[in-house]
């Protein structure tokens, strides 16, 4: 059975009205807030204008129903027997949308029950995830995430399609901090990293579980390191991008493929890596 607490069904209504998960700012903000306020103030603020009808026929698509004959006549029929104002549409959303979160055994709505339980528990995750943008309700737990870092300590965890994880070093407020923990899940994810400045920058004490890739656009003019102790499973290093003028992985915990490149100065680069990872050759 699916648990109808405030932030699942904020969720379930970003989900129905919009065909978007919110973003972590947004859900913030709301999640504190009772649903059925929430759903009031979606109708009153992105649906002042829209018929009863209009907003069925949004809803189903939303939720992959729009092929069903007659319920988008019917959620609309429910929507009007409710009331004329938007808490009172609002209240009726949340009620249809809780209960359609119960159909899972329903002989017709079971498989569609399920799925729309699956996405909006994976949506729910990200939103709740701190610097996620936000994405398609429809795609969540199996599209490619974004996480934008922050200036604090972060811990961000993606989900099953090929995450990416952005991260600053260098400037003045650096978004990649010594202690951020990041972990990617499935798919084949990126750690991100825009190095600039003028004074040499060395980044570690990172904790990267299941990231794949480490990119890094370097533009610092004196220095930047790239301290991957700790750091197992990582597949890849590129630089793409980069102009800056000495760029070092170090402490890399396996041999990886790189993709090292510079578009501008004349700028170098260096890998080192463990003992662990370059054994020394048998006697």
């Amino acid at each position: 059975m699916a648990i109808s607490t405030n932030g699942t069904i904020i969720t379930r209504l970003a989900g129905s009205l919009y065909g978007e998960y919110l973003s972590n700012a947004s859900y913030t903000e709301v999640s504190t807030t009772a649903p059925a306020t929430v759903a009031a103030n979606f109708l009153t603020n992105d649906f002042a204008g829209k018929t009863d009808a209009q907003i069925a026929t949004t809803v189903l698509k939303n939720l992959s129903l729009n092929t069903v004959a007659g319920l988008d006549n019917w959620v609309a029929a429910q929507l009007t027997a409710a009331g004329s104002t938007a808490a009172a549409k609002g209240a009726k959303l949340v009620s249809m949308l809780n209960d359609y979160s119960q159909m899972t055994a329903d002989a017709t709505y079971g498989t569609s029950a399920t799925s729309f339980n699956t996405k909006v528990a994976a949506s729910l995750t990200l939103s709740q995830t701190a610097g996620n943008a936000g994405g398609s309700f429809g795609a969540a737990g199996t599209a490619n995430g974004s996480f934008s870092l922050t200036t604090g300590l972060d811990s961000f965890a993606g989900g099953s399609g090929n995450d990416r994880f952005v991260g600053s070093i260098g400037n003045t407020d650096p978004t990649l901090s010594t202690g951020d923990e990041i972990s990617g899940g499935d798919g084949t994810d990126t750690l991100q990293i825009n190095a600039s400045g003028a004074a040499a920058t060395t980044i570690g004490g990172l904790t990267l579980t299941s990231v794949e890739t480490v990119s890094i656009v370097d533009t610092n003019s004196v220095g930047t390191t790239v301290n991957l102790a700790g750091n197992t499973g990582i597949t890849t290093l590129k630089s793409a991008g980069s102009s800056g003028a000495a760029l070092s992985f170090s402490n890399v915990p396996a041999i990886a493929a790189l993709d090292l490149s510079y578009t501008a100065g004349s700028g170098t680069a260096s890998v080192g890596y463990t003992t662990a990872a370059v054994p020394e050759p048998a006697v």
